[in-house]
């Protein structure tokens, strides 16, 4: 969360604190346009200044302990919070999508297809430092074939259910907010509504790669036209460059 705060007050200061971007609709393939604000992403626990004026080292700080009780049965999660170098593990896991970057395609919010069951559990066996069964099984119908495990044992990550699991994210969705940005979009034509999450690293990457290659045509009009240097071209700026590129082309 606190390098997704980062980034966007990174973002701000190079492209501005309007993002355009654009998700296509799951269901009719209607591309939805939209616009969000850094400022109000990046959220107001901290101003620009404290963020700026921090280390960029992440640690892995161990966060309070989440417990998670269902049918007698209780879990005690020692967790710390995922950290970038836990997100690149999981990221360059074979469970995820393989993402494309391109220049047409910066602003989208589209993903390609991955597991997201066993991407979360890959994250989730890097966090979480140990489980620790504090309370019983009870005996019912639903757990009678389960093995027994006896109060205050410590069992496996994967030993977890899958209801403990999505708990688990979602509590560690509420401790960092800015860990994973959702957005509930509703296509126009349609009528459908669904979740996005921005990736504010992979669209911010994207969105340097098109100003980049948008840079160098610049500068290839503008030394072809007038026969100025790249360092005399480079030297203008972003306004005045795109006033003589206009002018190539009104001529």
């Amino acid at each position: 969360g606190r390098r997704n705060q980062m980034l966007y007050v990174c973002r701000a200061a190079t492209l501005g604190t309007q993002l355009a971007a654009f998700a296509r609709c799951p269901r009719c393939d209607e591309p939805v346009e939209f616009s969000l604000d850094t400022d109000e992403l990046a959220g107001d626990s901290r101003s620009r200044n404290s963020l700026a004026g921090e280390g960029a080292t992440q640690t892995s700080a161990p966060s309070a302990p989440f417990r998670w009780e269902h049918q007698g049965v209780g879990y005690t999660v020692a967790f710390h919070l995922p950290t970038s170098e836990d997100l690149l593990a999981v990221t360059n896991s074979p469970h995820a999508a393989s993402l494309h970057a391109d220049s047409f395609d910066a602003g989208s919010l589209d993903a390609g297809s991955f597991d997201a069951g066993k991407m979360r559990a890959h994250l989730l066996a890097r966090c979480v430092t140990s489980v620790r069964v504090d309370s019983p099984q009870a005996d019912t119908p639903d757990n009678r074939a389960q093995p027994h495990n006896p109060q205050g044992e410590e069992v496996p990550v994967h030993a977890l259910p899958d209801a403990a699991c999505r708990a688990l994210a979602a509590h560690m969705c509420a401790v960092d907010p800015c860990a994973e940005t959702q957005l509930q979009l509703t296509c126009p034509g349609c009528a459908t509504t669904w979740q996005a999450i921005l990736d504010i690293g992979e669209f911010f990457w994207c969105e340097l790669a098109v100003e980049a290659k948008r840079l160098l045509w610049e500068v290839h009009l503008l030394a072809r036209g007038y026969g100025w240097s790249e360092a005399d071209c480079l030297a203008l700026s972003q306004r005045r460059r795109q006033t003589y590129v206009d002018l190539l082309f009104q001529t």
